[in-house]
């Protein structure tokens, strides 16, 4: 079973049973613990106060943090009903199991049916008594344990949640001919007082489990809680804190306690744990020797994870690029193959654009899928010298890939087949960048061409904006080409400096350029990533020897090598500018590898330094000091060149870097996630909730190494070793180029992550190759290749993380969303959801107006097909309009896009965008309009950042618009110019093909 549970603390979770012979039969429990700020930071009680006022503020605060039931099983309240003791106060049943609430203890009877029906007895208040009739025909096996709360003031008082509608009827145990009627039955009950200051609430849990919550309030004592287990053969906390209950029929698992504090800003998480105080009686152990300014609980965890190495014993090649294709669900790899792969292959490669190995070294571009058990497409690009593909992106359905080669036969494209015409078709000197376009099943070249002028160049990193555009960086050891073809265009600088330069091209219509311009100085400078802003600008880092500044604001002891960090302006149209050039770096080598930019505003960059005084900027970081050697580097600097930088080394005494960097938001909190490579055996690792994929020693040579940190670079949440007794790195033998190797599937919380390992699946630590114990989904489904059989030779490897225990997300995707307005004037509402295991209802909302929506009605989810009908749509006028919004067991939601459709009262003017989903162009259509208006048309992306605004005016009849942007969601506003008033909003995505 798998749990998706982030900021709802599980304290004790049979998350399954082994070595068991009942499948189904394993009983499940979830207890949590909430402790209500301030906490006692001791250890010791304080006088307890205000239990009985506790505010409705604060039990509204607390209620907003916790889950709500799923409503799975029905808690039935013990009304003298026959056969059930006096001792019972309630009590459940479903298929495996009984739960019984007594007056001081838990008593749970577990089953398991070899034949379906249950014919269970309750008579007196003994534990025979509780098990199945021994002479029913049926036939049970069955185990039977209890949790005795030690010292506790008893269950007798508790607080009834919602009623069911169901009533039940029973004979009345203590009259000989009596009944008892209209017995009802609860979601869920808090059992209060159950120690001084401490409720338990009991619930179930999405799958049908119990689950509890434990609601500490403040002032109370959480070491009043003792867990007194018997009837089990054995109890034991082993390593991992995880707690074993030994039944007769199987062992139960029950993971490390995780609780949080419920604060007026939101969740804080506490360090509890199980600690057997005495024998069979368990009791939550805690420590405060952390920092309860950490709102995280992090734990990472392994999928699943393959090997590619050519099915051969010499390949030998490394992996630089890992894109994520959310159209059709596959993992695009771009890298370098030195040998024809072995006919396991032939199946992939058959389809492929190119299925032959032509010499040295090749492209070797091939699409993996999702849950990591074949390969379904290969395909290879190269001529007959070495060809390397170092960057991929994907945009529509056209997979555009970059690198360099040697190839004077290169296979550029020359306008035949339906190809597009290279813009560079020469070789230029012995080595030349390239880009390349296939379609997604890897069967086409539309197009591919050299970049690049008479010097050794390669091109790093290559970022799709449109089916058909994209924007390429270039490592250049000699001037470019400004004419046949011109690739200084609209520059921001077009003087070729030093030995080394970098240049940053922008390519519309596959060929045509749209801006090219050199970044250096008089030295030697190069860009190794770079990202695209909303509004068409760039960002970038790299390495420079030598730079004049543009608005630098870092203070630093820059000499030598140091990081280049900048942003070209992009206007409509025109030449590009530099808003920022800028260096840091200290006394010695400094390189930046890795960019990733949070919205417009700031960018955060990560690399490699060699200097003990590395600018750390203003601010408290997670390290302050080199760790020895050369260490690895996170910074933080603000994109519009008003400075607010920062830094943080990370490292140990031998060599470290970092790579690639991504960002994930927890709770509106965003952390990052950063991969490199590390050579020490002394990182300060850390693993703040104990999680599998984790590793606190160096496995030999070269490891990756994984670190979370806050976004202020204050707090350090995870640092971990990945690696086995081989080099494992990022980078071809632990030199970056590109920084590609980090994916984020946001729709599945999953970081991809593609690089190169020397090391074999037996001396892996963690784990990072087959099935990891999360991925149930693909359970005993195996990975494409777990073996690796090339010796100590390069192999490719591709990982998935699952980042579900990091944060938690609504997985939901909307399907479709109609309102129709039946004959008689009502509406009925129509909607369709995938991937809504978390959801726990759907609320229905309508507008007059399109801004202020009410609430009008619940729909509970389950099926994915659902209908609401408005009894009150036939009386109102006007336009009405719709949405739904999804709710999950966490209280978290999403919205539906907005729907309207015309009351029946009078017919008001309306405005109508379509299509939805659109490859280029949208078409704005007024309706009912008495006058033309001047309209103003703005377009945000998904991060809500504006990327358009113009003015029109609007009449009856139809606009279109073109939507030349990234793929993705967008969402339209069509406001009144005179009044501001908003006429039209919409969600409009721009797909890679449609």
């Amino acid at each position: 079973m798998r749990i998706r549970l982030i900021f709802v603390a599980i304290l004790l979770y049979a998350n399954k049973c082994v070595n068991h012979s009942f499948g189904k039969a394993c009983a499940f429990f979830i207890l949590n613990i909430l402790i209500l700020f301030p906490f006692i930071s001791s250890g010791q009680s304080k006088p307890l106060a205000g239990l009985n006022t506790v505010s409705p503020e604060l039990k509204e605060q607390v209620l907003a943090t916790m889950k709500e039931s799923s409503q799975k099983f029905q808690l039935i309240e013990n009304k003298g009903q026959m056969g059930l003791p006096e001792k019972v106060i309630a009590y459940f049943s479903t298929s495996s199991q009984i739960v019984f609430v007594e007056k001081d203890r838990l008593r749970i009877v577990v089953l398991n049916h070899v034949e379906k029906k249950n014919n269970l007895r309750i008579s007196s208040g003994q534990e025979k008594d509780f098990l199945p009739d021994p002479s029913s025909p049926k036939k049970y096996h069955y185990n039977t344990f209890s949790i005795l709360f030690k010292g506790s003031l008893g269950l007798k008082h508790f607080e009834k949640g919602k009623l069911f509608d169901t009533r039940r009827n029973f004979i009345n145990s203590r009259l000989a001919h009596g009944a008892i009627t209209g017995v009802g039955s609860y979601e869920e009950i808090t059992l209060k007082n159950v120690y001084k200051g401490i409720d338990l609430r009991l619930y179930s849990q999405e799958k049908g489990q119990l689950e509890f919550d434990w609601i500490v309030w403040p002032g109370a004592d959480p070491d009043k809680i003792k867990m007194q287990f018997e009837g089990q053969k054995n109890l034991a906390v082993n390593r991992q804190g995880e707690l074993l209950i030994q039944l007769e029929m199987g062992q139960f698992q029950m993971h490390m306690p995780q609780s949080y504090y419920s604060t007026p800003s939101g969740k804080l998480i506490a360090d509890f744990r199980f600690k057997e105080a005495k024998k069979n009686e368990i009791i939550f152990a805690h420590t405060h020797s952390h920092n309860f300014s950490y709102p995280l609980v992090i734990d990472p965890d392994l999928l699943w994870g393959t090997f590619f190495d050519g099915g051969s014993v010499t390949f030998d090649e490394y992996l630089y690029g890992i894109e994520y294709n959310y159209t059709n669900q596959k993992i695009y790899c771009a890298g370098v193959s030195n040998i024809q792969v072995s006919t396991a292959y032939a199946a992939a490669l058959s389809s492929g654009y190119k299925g032959t190995f032509a010499a040295l070294q090749d492209v070797l571009v091939y699409a993996l899928s999702k849950n990591g058990h074949t390969i379904d497409y290969i395909t290879y690009l190269g001529g007959a010298g070495n060809d390397v593909a170092t960057g991929i992106s994907i945009s529509g359905s056209n997979i555009f890939v970059c690198g360099y080669t040697e190839s004077s036969d290169f296979p550029v494209t020359n306008g035949s087949g339906g190809t597009t015409t290279a813009f560079d078709n020469t070789l230029g000197g012995t080595q030349d960048g390239f880009v390349a376009v296939f379609n997604t099943a890897l069967s086409q070249l539309q197009y591919c061409t050299y970049i690049g002028g008479t010097g050794v160049d390669e091109a790093l990193t290559i970022r799709a904006t449109g089916t058909s555009s994209y924007d390429v960086s270039l490592h250049v050891y000699a001037s470019l080409p400004t004419s046949s073809p011109n690739y200084l265009v609209s520059y921001a600088d077009n003087s070729f400096g030093g030995s080394e330069e970098a240049w940053i091209g922008s390519f519309t219509s596959f060929k045509t350029i749209r801006f090219g311009t050199y970044i250096g100085g008089t030295d030697v400078d190069v860009i190794n990533d770079f990202q695209l802003l909303s509004d068409g600008d760039v960002v970038f880092v790299g390495t420079t020897r030598q730079i004049t500044e543009v608005n630098g604001t870092v203070s630093s002891n820059a000499t030598g090598s140091d990081v280049l960090f900048g942003r070209i302006n992009v206007p409509a149209s025109g030449s590009v500018s530099f808003v920022v050039l800028e260096k840091m770096g200290g006394s010695s080598t400094d390189q930046g590898f890795g960019i990733f930019a949070l919205g417009d505003s700031v960018s955060i960059l990560v690399g490699k330094t060699s200097s003990s005084n590395f600018p750390p900027g203003s601010g408290s970081v997670f390290q302050n000091a080199s760790g020895g050697g050369t260490d690895g580097f996170v910074a933080r600097i603000r994109n519009d060149g008003t400075g607010g930088y920062k830094a943080s080394y990370m490292g140990g005494s031998g060599t470290d870097m970092l790579v690639s960097v991504r960002t994930i938001v927890v709770n509106n909190q965003a952390v990052l996630l950063c991969f490199g490579t590390t050579a020490s055996t002394n990182l300060s690792v850390l693993n703040y909730n104990s999680g599998t994929f984790y590793s606190s020693t160096n496995s030999g040579g070269q490891d990756m190494v994984f670190l979370i940190c806050g976004m202020d670079l204050a707090n350090k949440y995870y640092l971990s070793y990945i690696g086995g007794s081989g080099n494992d790195y990022l980078g071809a033998t632990g030199t970056p180029v590109g920084s590609n190797h980090l994916f984020y599937n946001s729709v599945d919380s999953i970081l991809y992550v593609g690089t190169t390992t020397h090391s074999n699946e037996s001396t892996e630590n963690p784990k990072f190759v087959g099935r990891g114990t999360s991925d149930i989904a693909n359970s005993g489904v195996p990975v494409f290749d777990e073996v690796k059989i090339n010796g100590t030779d390069d192999a490719h490897v591709v990982f998935a993380i699952s980042t579900i225990n990091i944060y938690e997300i609504v997985a939901l995707k909307w399907l479709n969303f109609e309102v129709v307005r039946n004959p008689d004037c009502g509406v009925n509402l129509f909607w369709s959801t995938a991937l809504e295991d978390l959801l726990s209802r759907y609320v229905i909302e309508r507008s007059s107006d399109g801004n202020n929506f009410e609430t009008i009605g619940t729909v509970l989810s389950g099926n994915q097909h659902y209908s609401f009908s408005d009894p009150d749509a036939a009386r109102l006028p006007g336009t009405i309009y719709y949405r739904i919004r999804s709710i999950d067991s966490d209280r978290h939601f999403s919205y539906s896009k907005v729907n309207a459709v015309q009351g029946c009262g009078f017919q008001r003017e309306a405005i109508k965008v379509y299509p939805a989903i659109t490859a280029s162009n949208i078409t704005i259509e007024a309706m009912n309009f008495t006058s033309s208006k001047n309209i103003i048309i703005q377009l945000y992306n998904s991060a809500g950042n504006k990327v358009l605004e113009k003015g029109a005016t609007l009449g009856n009849g139809t606009l279109s618009m073109e939507i030349n942007f990234a793929s993705g969601t967008y969402f339209l506003l069509i406001k009144d110019q005179h009044t501001g008033n908003i006429l039209k909003r919409q969600t409009i995505v721009r797909a890679k093909s449609y």
